[in-house]
């Protein structure tokens, strides 16, 4: 099974809804809700779509909402009625058992779950009180002592396997992403994770880049590559149009000398291409974000 990870922002949100119905066969998306006043509107399309998913409670970020107010504008608002979805709690070393306790006693009707960004520090307390549904496990935060001594539920393991860069022209033409894909199974666990094409850090802020960079995700047993296309173009921020047909092209020069299974986030950019409309950074990322998950879930059927 797996479990991508996702701030859960406008292009990510509706990447998942405009997914076909059979990518959720092998797929449950983890939610990280972030402040937009928009997400609630956008969470009810997974809703309509009746698509299960986590939604992490704790998101662990300054500026994003407190558990309160997922719990009031999510949990008892537009979730009320609701019920193909659990929760999470995120937990480290900075965690409480009151912490822990609280989260298991709350919502009883949703199951629950844990994720480890962290060793907690009690892991006796853990083997007792935990009643996770999947205790999902960042991979370089623990390690498999701490996995065989807090494990109540199904084990899934993440690894951040996207490597960002500080600028667009700083990607190579290919990186390695990760092999979770190939040994989860063989490791007796029952699901794997990532953060996508995003990366687990999630940058606030915008603008319009040098460079425009599309992320294509292609697997090819044993490798796991994410291809990266950089327009030319990169002295200022001007024409973005104009390096967006630049990154494209490359891009689907690379799919169509290279086949790979070809699903709706490929078609997406065949569509442009073929338009030749610069849908906007966030749509690209849409595109994107789409691919890799319909290429896992490609894979998984075949392995």
């Amino acid at each position: 099974m797996y479990f991508p990870i996702l701030t859960a922002k406008q292009n990510e949100v509706f990447a998942l809804s405009e997914l076909p119905d059979t990518a959720f066969s092998n797929t449950i998306p983890i939610l990280i809700p972030p402040n937009s006043k928009n997400l609630i509107v956008q969470i009810t399309k997974l809703v309509d779509k009746n698509i299960y998913f986590i939604l992490v409670v704790n998101p662990q970020k300054s500026s994003y909402p407190k558990m309160n107010v997922i719990q009031h504008e999510f949990i008892q608002g537009v979730l009320k009625d609701y019920k193909n979805y659990s929760i999470a709690f995120i937990l480290d070393d900075k965690t409480s058992e009151y912490d822990i306790s609280d989260f298991f006693a709350s919502n009883p009707k949703l199951e629950k779950s844990l994720m480890h960004f962290g060793k907690f520090s009690n892991r006796e307390f853990l083997r007792k009180k935990s009643k996770s549904k999947y205790d999902i496990y960042l991979e370089k935060k623990v390690d498999q002592a701490y996995i065989n001594d807090t494990a109540n539920g199904e084990i899934v393991l993440i690894e951040d396997g996207f490597k960002k860069q500080d600028r667009n022209t700083d990607y190579p033409s290919d990186s390695k992403f990760s092999d979770l894909i190939f040994r989860y199974e063989n490791e007796g666990i029952f699901g794997f994770g990532d953060f996508t094409i995003v990366g687990k850090e999630v940058s606030d802020t915008g603008g319009s880049p040098f460079a425009i960079a599309l992320h294509l995700s292609q697997i090819k047993n044993p490798n796991f590559d994410i291809y990266h296309f950089v327009s030319d173009d990169a002295e200022d921020r001007k024409n973005q149009a104009g390096k967006f047909t630049q990154a494209l092209n490359k891009l689907i020069m690379h799919i169509d000398v290279n086949p790979m299974h070809e699903g709706s986030g490929i078609r997406d950019f065949r569509d442009r291409h073929a338009d030749g409309h610069y849908p906007g950074l966030g749509i690209c990322k849409r595109m994107s974000i789409k691919n890799h998950i319909e290429q896992v879930n490609n894979e998984i059927s075949i392995i």
